[in-house]
Order: structure tokens, then sequence, then C-alpha cells
């Protein structure tokens, strides 16, 4: 099962996007200083070294620009909506190098073209606008002082400007769309999980009522037909054809009420099926000294289901063991693979994640602990991130089977 904390797949491109924004912005600042080495004039006037410095630092600040982003999904996954102090912080410490850098070579614009989009990205969007606009004033001023105020010199970063404010509304225009048909199906989905419920519900109760009926209208007949049999003296023979045809009727309610995996096999061999039906799936039983019930075979094959499906769906698990171990007081079942695994801990003290999930799964161990805490056992899930996944179901031998051995 993945991590229900982790990014998306869209979140961490926006991340990437971010990130490589920076790195961009750092390699664009190495221009000028390609140049200034290639002119003498520039070597021989002393800029060179302060020039170098600035890429320098320039470059450490945006590399550990790229590190916070991509730490910071929560943060810097989306463009901002709101301000943000580690996002002006950021922003701040790179806009430095590229002013300097600006100041000293006319070169030093090309960077402020990949600081607009930054900036547009780590500012909202009223304020990350009026910051662009200030910054291509800048950029203009530092043309001017090079070659003095020309068309060129005003032209290229007011364009430049104009272009990544126009490209950044419509990426938040997109974003904003994203998040909206995300937040559409989430709803759906939690719509159609409690439908779904609802009618989990209505089906438990129309078929309590369907064996409320067929008990009345059989077994407590056929009980109601010895009891009186009983007492007017009848035959032994007739009260026992009485209670076979009771015993029959009993049976055939509870074959009715049997899974159909289990209707012709026990509980290792369904579970055994399971495994040979799926791929890297290996299985092994230990010897069964006593009768499992159907209620409990029922329960042991859910959660076996159900550990399956996630060992697939979520933990991406390349190989699966499933074991069914008997002893003298219990019986169990685990679940063992070596997925992805997930923050189990987590996962179980906060129920909200699985409530969070865009798939709408994430409630199934915890349906199955109700049901084998009913039957007086218990589910234990032990995984955490990369280490796989291991899923253990323990039920109580019953104190009947208990008090025959």
């Amino acid at each position: 099962m993945a991590d229900p904390t982790a990014p998306s797949a869209t979140r961490r491109i926006q991340l990437g996007t971010l990130a490589a924004l920076s790195l961009l912005l750092a390699v664009l600042l190495w221009v000028p200083v390609l140049v200034a080495v290639a002119d003498p004039i520039t070597a021989i006037s002393g800029r060179l070294g302060w020039m170098l410095f600035t890429a320098i630092a320039g470059t450490a600040i945006a590399a550990g620009v790229a590190v916070v982003v991509w730490r910071r999904p929560d943060a810097f996954g989306a463009p901002a909506s709101h301000l943000d102090p580690l996002g002006i912080v950021c922003a701040f410490l790179l806009a430095l190098p590229v002013a300097s850098m600006t100041a000293f070579s006319v070169e030093g614009a090309y960077s402020a073209l990949a600081l607009f989009f930054i900036v547009l990205w780590l500012l909202p969007e009223g304020l990350g606008i009026v910051t662009v606009l200030v910054l291509m004033l800048g950029v203009v001023a530092g043309q001017a002082v090079h070659h003095g105020l020309g068309f060129g010199g005003v032209a290229g970063p007011v364009i430049s400007a104009i272009a990544a404010v126009a490209v950044m509304w419509g990426y938040r225009m997109l974003v904003r769309s994203a998040d909206e048909n995300a937040r559409l199906v989430t709803e759906l989905r939690e719509t159609q999980a409690a439908l779904a419920a609802t009618e989990r519900e209505a089906g438990r109760v129309a078929e309590r009522a369907r064996l409320a009926r067929d008990l009345h209208d059989t077994t407590a007949q056929h009980l109601s037909s010895i009891r009186l049999l009983a007492a007017s003296g009848a035959s032994l023979d007739e009260i026992e054809r009485t209670s076979g045809v009771a015993l029959r009727e009993v049976r055939s309610i509870i074959a009715g009420l049997t899974p159909s995996e289990l209707r012709d096999v026990d509980l290792a061999a369904a579970l055994e099926r399971l495994a040979v039906a799926r791929p890297g799936v290996s299985f092994s039983a230990s010897p069964a000294p006593w009768p499992l019930g159907i209620a409990a075979s029922t329960a042991l094959l859910r959660v076996t289901q159900e550990a399956l499906n996630n060992a697939e769906t979520h933990g991406e698990a390349p190989h699966v063991a499933v074991r069914l171990e008997f002893t003298e007081d219990a019986v169990s079942v685990e679940i063992d693979d070596d997925g992805v695994g997930f923050d189990a801990e987590r996962w179980f003290e906060q129920p909200e994640l699985a409530a969070a999930r865009a798939d709408g799964s994430g409630t199934g161990l915890r349906g199955l602990q109700a049901r084998l805490r009913e039957l007086g056992g218990f589910v234990s899930v032990v995984a955490d991130p990369g280490e796989g996944t291991l899923v253990r179901a323990e039920l109580p031998r019953p104190a009947a089977e208990s008090r025959r051995s």
C-alpha cells in the first residue's frame, strides 16, 4: 500500500517544474561569466572576479531553493494562492544574484526571465505581477547603464515580463480547473461510497428479514411440532423424523449463507485457490487439528482477499506469501508482501487518511478488524514505507471445540 501522504503525480511534476526553473536560473547566471572570460577588457577591469563570485553564490542559492521546494509539496506544489514567508525569502534570495549579475553585465538580464516565472509561482497572483514589473524596471535600468536607453533594452525585458505573466496566468487557470475537477471527483466517490454503504446495509436488513421468515416458516414450526409430539407421547420414530426434517432445513439455510469460495472446500483449499489464481503469490498451511466454523472461515478468507488486493493495487508487490497456521488455541492467516509499504501506525491512528483517498479505498481492513473483533480475534498490520507489509489475522479456537479435545 502506497504512502497516502505522498504528493500526487501531478504535484510531483509541478514541484519538478519549479525546481527546474531554479536550476535554469543558476545556469543562466553563468552565461555572463563565459562571455566575460572571452572578453579581455572585462578581465582587466576586475569585474570577472565579482561575476564569478555572484555566479557561484547564485548557483548555491538556486540549488538550495530547489531542495526546499521539493521537500515542501504542501507549500510549493502549486502556484501560491496566499502569502507565504518562505516563498518571499526564496524569491528575495534568488533576486539578489540576478540583480548583481545584471549590474555587472548586459547578459545578466537572461537570468531575469527564469526569475520572472519563479516569482510568479512563489508569490500570490497580484503581488507576483507587481514584483515582476519592479524586476522588469530594474532589468531595463541595467540595460540602460550598459548600452543606454534603447528600444532593444526596453522591449526585451518588457516582452519577457508580459510573456511570463501570460503563461503563469494560463497555468494558474489550469491548476484551478484541475483542483476543482479533483474535488468534484472526490465528492462523487464519497457519495458513491455512502450510497454503496447504504445499499449494503439495506441488503443486510433484507437478508435478516429473509432469514427470520425462513426460520419462522421452517425450523420454528418443526421445533413446535417436535414439542407437541413429545408432549402428546408420540413415538420416537415420529419425533426423529420431524427433527430430521428440521435439521435439513437448518442446513439448507446455512448453505445459503456460505460464501461461494467455501461451498465445497475448507479454508485451506479456498486460500490455495486464491494464491494459484494470482501471479507471484505463494501459499502454505499447517494441518488443521480441529474443524473451523463457517463464520471464522469467512472472516479469514475476506481478510486474505483484502490484503492480496491491497498488495497488488497499492503495494505494487512482486511477491506475496500467504500462510495459514493452526495451533491448539487459535488459527491465523498471515499475508506478507515485499511491496512499497506505508506508515501503518499513522494510517490506523488517523482514519481521515482513508477518507481522503482519491479512489475512495482505505476502509477495508478497518471493516475486517471490526468483524474479527466480533469473533474474539484481531487483525494487525506491520508496515513501513519501502519495507513491505505484513497483515496477520487471528481467531481463537471456539470454546466448544476446546472442550471436545
